[in-house]
């Protein structure tokens, strides 16, 4: 009986199993992670994962660079793309975690702008800060 009640009280509610299922997934196709590789104004050799979601046309997300020469960087980035998915431009807002060696400086990027199409994605960055910039290719991995 204690159990009935239970149920009916949770289904009262809006609450199932399913819909839970369902609102899980739906926050999962709302976000992708890409991954794939940069080359530097000084550093050839750069890789990025880039991990965004989407809110209508605004992104959110984490950039996660590293890089043999300078280093290691994670940023939480901001920005936005166009109705159909082809232009994203994107900043770092702030660092969540950074290594620098061999005496590097990691700088927060001013503009990431990417085109995409379908599961690659291509593009730049630039960091007024560090005087740098270069050009990102980017994989759909989820």
């Amino acid at each position: 009986m204690k159990y009935f009640l239970l149920l009916l009280i949770l289904f009262n509610y809006g609450y199932s199993p399913l819909s839970a299922k369902q609102k899980s997934h739906k926050n999962k196709s709302n976000c992708e992670i890409w991954i794939g590789k940069g080359r530097g104004s000084e550093d050839p050799n750069l890789s990025l994962e880039l991990s965004i979601c989407f809110h209508k046309n605004n992104v959110t997300g984490t950039a996660i660079w590293k890089s043999e020469l300078g280093g290691t960087c994670k940023t939480t980035v901001s920005g936005f793309k166009n109705e159909k998915n082809t232009l994203f431009i994107l900043k770092d807002l702030k660092f969540l975690e950074k290594s620098e060696k061999n005496g590097w400086q990691i700088c927060l990027t001013d503009k990431y702008r990417f085109f995409a199409n379908k599961n690659k994605m291509n593009g730049f960055y630039e960091s007024k800060a560090c005087q740098d910039y270069g050009s990102i290719t980017l994989e759909k991995k989820f």
